[in-house]
């Protein structure tokens, strides 16, 4: 399986970073990391991907990383590698506590409740969240959406 890094900037100031990798060394399968830089110039990075010289590269080029967001419960494999490059981060799941308690092995900063009005985080009046239960699933993930630029 490749190893090759491709790094989009999808619109302005939202870049996300795809990357293959395998599950256990065996099985392929890849990711792809967002990282978004807010209007102060901080980045809010979700990591989907191995943090590897390229993606740290360029997001020291983008600002300082301030947010590592972690969506769901499947999407904690990476967060402890971008949390010990980037340690004044702050580094938050947004489904509950069982997701920390249960799976993730890293100490979060800050587990949030089930709605938007939960959050305190400091980026929510750019970033904004929805949680979705799956019924298909029983797990709960986050959809996350930019607010309009200021005028």
């Amino acid at each position: 399986m490749s190893n090759s890094l491709v790094v989009r900037e999808v619109c302005k100031d939202v870049w996300t970073f795809s990357c293959p990798f395998s599950v256990f060394g065996v099985i392929p399968i890849g990711g792809r990391s967002t990282a978004i830089r807010l209007r102060n110039g901080d980045v809010w990075v979700l990591p989907s991907t191995p943090l590897c010289h390229s993606t740290r590269a360029k997001l020291d080029e983008l600002g300082p990383v301030k947010y590592i967001i972690s969506p769901n419960s499947g999407h904690w494999t990476f967060v402890g590698e971008f949390k010990r490059a980037y340690p004044e981060a702050t580094l938050a799941g947004l489904t509950g506590p069982q997701m920390v308690a249960d799976k993730c092995p890293v100490k979060f900063d800050g587990v949030t409740a089930s709605t938007q009005s939960d959050l305190d985080l400091g980026f929510e009046d750019e970033i904004w969240y929805r949680p979705d239960s799956s019924q298909d699933t029983g797990r709960t993930t986050s959809h996350f959406y930019m607010s309009p630029p200021a005028p």
